[in-house]
């Protein structure tokens, strides 16, 4: 007999940052860690305002991917190492599930004319994320009990998330998440936030976290990390997640997939 599917929902008003920062996710009931069992599906909900749009998209599905890797944040020129996402999911392009298109080394301006100009349906963003404050001088973000810039001394924003693209190959163009909710488009179902740490909320409100500012921004279902990934999880995680998805799965099934991917033995 097939186990029968439980959606447990998590909701959390906007300002219950205290309750929302755990990650409960990981919950462990001392056999196997529940959010990866399959019958269950562990989902966050944010209490807002306004009514989702809905989910339904006919293939062949448009995907927007954006990619990061500035070297100023140590990352190694090795484009095989950070491009295993994209690699990861192509065998869904050549299906012809997807439509998949790339950007690289471009403002953030230009990522919002593509998004527009593409109709998406599913952005993915492969970035580097950060919570902290940030030093509109010196351009450096820091932690969120930081008050003032170490370099030129003066006050710092208010703690948010931020994501790191590219102003060229070398140096960081950080995007807040208050940047990142001028996002919204009537076409856009899903983002997937492949960043550490893009769902960490702290502060007075839900909204200060880069994967929220997504929900504030009109997106229906966003994914995001409260932790940090490797190169090699976020591959892993993308083709079990998009390849459930291609099987027309719930988002909340397709995060399952991608869960267990992630437990698989690596080779």
């Amino acid at each position: 007999q097939s186990e029968q599917t439980v959606l447990f929902v998590l909701r959390f008003d906007a300002h219950e940052t205290d309750l929302a920062r755990y990650p409960w996710e990981l919950l462990y009931d001392g056999k196997q860690h529940i959010g990866a069992r399959k019958p269950i599906q562990l989902v966050r909900s944010i209490t807002y305002e306004y009514a989702t749009t809905p989910l339904k998209v006919s293939p062949p599905v448009r995907l927007l991917y954006v990619h990061a890797r500035p070297e100023e944040l140590g990352f190694p020129a090795k484009e095989q190492e950070y491009m295993r996402v994209e690699q990861s999911i192509q065998s869904l392009v050549q299906s012809g599930f997807l439509e998949m298109e790339s950007l690289h080394n471009c403002s953030w301006i230009e990522r919002l004319d593509k998004i527009q100009a593409l109709e998406t349906h599913i952005l993915h963003v492969d970035v580097h994320g950060q919570f902290g404050c940030y030093c509109d001088k010196c351009q450096k973000v820091y932690p969120p009990n930081q008050k003032n810039c170490q370099v030129c001394g003066l006050n710092l924003t208010k703690p948010e998330g931020f994501v790191a693209l590219e102003k060229n190959t070398y140096a960081a163009d950080w995007v807040s998440s208050t940047a990142m909710s001028n996002i919204f488009d009537a076409r856009l179902r899903l983002a997937v936030i492949s960043a550490c740490r893009s769902s960490v909320v702290r502060g007075e409100t839900l909204f200060g976290g880069v994967a929220p500012s997504f929900i504030r921004a009109g997106v229906p279902a966003v994914v995001g990390m409260q932790l940090p990934i490797s190169f090699e999880d976020a591959a892993e995680f993308a083709k079990g997640f998009y390849s459930a998805l291609s099987r027309f799965k719930s988002v909340p099934a397709a995060m399952v997939d991608g869960r267990h991917y992630l437990l698989r033995p690596k080779q």
